[in-house]
């Protein structure tokens, strides 16, 4: 008996192996199921906790909450793109074999990131020691509860950013060693450990300061952790030091760092500030019925989205190696599953999103159906432009995205906040949907489809 059941589990081995072993397909596979099981905990925990901070903090205290953490997301700039823009970089050298050059691309990445996060850090004390901002008035905040706890809630949100922002290279040292499936495992535990700090501050009913720690936090602590491990683990590889730091990779990283800020200020100006328009011209009760219905849509959108980035190590992999046939046809398998299944889920919100909502947060929030449907529409947009996004990154696009970005991020801002002081909350969503699909929608697909053609016709 006991040989039949080493036999089934060397088996099981076996196929594991065949099946998610260390080639390409393979850790992609491995890492996207990982990946896949991590979004799960992380919508679920997300879902349990707009449940909970509505009930706890009320409509106008969780839309000042989530304001507040979009707002400080600004500070994830000062990374000057190199969590991002390392991974490329790394990926082309530890495919390569050139230990050396991932030594200095590392040391070079943590020093200089160091360096930004204390320099902000000191600016931001200066911020808030001489209350240059007046938060409450930026905020529309109207509760004298709130009134008190918005400027604690913003300095230990923005202090979370600057963790956030220095330990963004580590997502690049597991993809650039087709290990993301270990990377997924660390989220997962940060996320659990996020629900039982929520669970502790709402049953202590908290202030927004402690809030913010218990959410956001506590996850920002766990990857912290992650890279002192990662460290002590393989202090030949991963501890910074002086001695690897190196002029020629900085530049490099500036050059593939700067394209990513860019891309990020876009990302910010698009995806970012739609709450903060909505606070200070509707007013935060607004923001709880946006949130609320956005959350749905993210959460599944993300759980579709489990394959991004380990296709992101992926297929910039394969263009190291010059597979270009592996990368249109993996590229489009994704592509057509994550729309198709979207659409899907977009038509069952329209038939059961109301009876949801209401399952779910109770009658405190009102959402109407055309909402929804707007909401949708922008969701959908948003994940065809996601997919192309993430094939430009791959093949080394991210300058040509960047310099496009920006001014199409301040045109749509521009014209949401023109949309939402005239048309209202409807108004200002369908603008955002209609912006995303008209103009990144289509400028992001031309970008990676003209240069895999232009890549494949030099072969």
């Amino acid at each position: 008996m006991l040989k039949g059941v080493r036999k089934f589990f060397r088996t099981g081995l076996i196929l594991y192996k065949q099946e998610f072993g260390q080639t390409r397909g393979g850790t992609f596979k491995k890492a996207t199921i990982i990946n896949l099981l991590g979004r799960v905990v992380a919508g679920l925990v997300s879902l349990v906790s707009v449940r909970l901070l509505i009930t706890y903090l009320t409509n106008e205290g969780f839309g000042i909450l989530t304001t507040i953490t979009s707002m400080t997301s600004w500070l994830a700039l000062t990374n000057l793109g190199f969590g991002v823009g390392l991974q490329n970089l790394l990926i082309d050298a530890v495919t390569k074999g050139d230990l050396g050059r991932e030594k200095k691309l590392i040391s070079t990445t943590q020093i200089v990131l160091g360096s930004v996060c204390l320099v902000m850090l000191t600016g931001w004390l200066v911020v808030f020691q001489s209350s240059m901002i007046p938060w409450v008035q930026l905020l529309n905040v109207s509760s004298p509860k709130y009134v008190n706890e918005v400027g604690q809630a913003v300095f230990w949100s923005g202090v979370i950013a600057l963790i956030l922002v220095y330990t963004s290279y580590v997502q690049a040292i597991y993809a650039a060693n087709q290990k993301l499936h270990r990377f997924g495992i660390w989220q997962i535990f940060s996320q659990l450990c996020s629900l039982l700090g929520l669970v502790v501050v709402s049953i202590s009913h908290a202030s927004l300061g402690r809030a913010v720690l218990a959410i956001y936090g506590v996850p920002a602590g766990i990857m912290l952790l992650n890279s002192v491990w990662l460290g002590i683990s393989h202090p030949d590889r991963y501890l910074p030091r002086i001695s690897n730091f190196s002029l020629p990779e900085l530049k490099q990283l500036l050059k593939f760092g700067g394209s990513f800020t860019l891309i990020g200020v876009t990302g910010i100006l698009q995806y970012g500030t739609d709450n903060l328009i909505i606070s200070n011209v509707l007013g935060s009760s607004y923001v709880t019925s946006y949130t609320v219905v956005i959350k749905l849509f993210n959460f599944f959108q993300s759980l579709m989205g489990a394959q991004l980035i380990p296709m992101w190590a992926a297929l910039a992999n394969a263009k190291s190696s010059g597979d270009w046939h592996w990368i249109r046809r993996q590229f489009g398998r994704v592509r057509n599953l994550t729309l198709a299944v979207n659409l899907v889920f977009f038509i069952g919100m329209i038939l059961f999103g109301q009876l949801i909502i209401r399952l779910w947060i109770g009658s405190s929030v009102e959402v109407s159906l055309s909402l929804i449907v707007l909401v949708g529409f922008y969701a959908l947009a948003r994940a065809w432009a996601d997919l192309h996004s993430i094939l430009c990154n791959a093949l080394d696009q991210a300058p040509i995205s960047a310099i496009l970005g920006v001014p199409i991020g301040v045109i749509t801002v521009l014209i949401m906040y023109f949309s939402a002081s005239s048309f209202g909350l409807n108004g200002m969503v369908l603008s955002e949907g209609l912006a995303m699909l008209l103009i990144t929608g289509l400028v992001l697909p031309y970008i990676a489809y003209r240069t895999l053609n232009r890549l494949d016709s030099h072969v």
